[in-house]
């Protein structure tokens, strides 16, 4: 399973809250056994990136901020990962247990906010730029910014709380196991290896 994020302490972390700190990122997940290939986007890390994509059985896109540099990095990332129906993937909001607040950019000015989930439907104001603007859901921002999927599951748990992070990584194994199960019993194509016929038996 492919974790990857923009910053490597926090994709670190949710493997340690899963596995054990200290471990070497094996796992059984509800008895599918699990290894978490941990990689760091950045623009330099694209092709790099999309290799370990294209090997992985399932992909997990963690996010930490969402302020406008980590977006554009976010965006740059989320647009390497295979579709849905090529590979299983969910998208991860962490968090440092017990924060109830995230970390975005003023819609105007993209200045950086700490927004409070009690705060969300509320009209905030920008100490910057002084526009107001109606105080987003953190899971409804990313879907928003980041033009995800209606189907695409976007889920937030709680770094340090190993049932929390395991259960949304156990149902994309799950997902990836009985995806793994169709492609194998449905039927395809044979492939020609070479153009050889094979031999004629005499008399025939």
């Amino acid at each position: 399973m492919c974790v990857l994020t923009i910053d490597a302490a926090v994709g670190a972390s949710l493997i340690g809250s899963v596995c054990g700190q200290g471990s070497t990122g094996d796992v059984d997940l509800d008895g599918i056994p699990v290894h978490f290939d941990l990689q760091t986007f950045d623009a330099t890390r694209e092709s790099d990136v999309g290799a370990a994509l294209s090997m992985a059985d399932a992909a997990a896109l963690v996010i930490h901020h969402i302020d406008a540099p980590s977006l554009e990095l976010l965006k740059a990332a989320y647009r390497i990962m295979p579709s849905e129906h090529r590979l299983p993937i969910a998208v991860l909001i962490v968090r440092e247990a017990g924060r109830l607040e995230f970390k975005m950019a003023c819609p105007t000015c993209s200045q950086k906010l700490w927004v409070r989930d009690e705060d969300q439907g509320r009209v905030g104001r920008c100490p910057h730029c002084k526009k107001t603007f109606v105080l987003p859901a953190q899971a409804v921002l990313i879907k928003q910014q980041l033009l995800l999927p209606s189907s695409l599951p976007v889920v937030t748990v709680m770094l340090g709380n190993t049932g929390a992070c395991q259960g949304p990584l156990s149902s994309l194994a799950e997902r990836a196991k009985l995806r793994a199960q169709v492609t194998k019993s449905s039927t395809v194509q044979v492939q020609i290896t070479g153009d050889h016929k094979p031999p004629t038996s005499p008399g025939l």
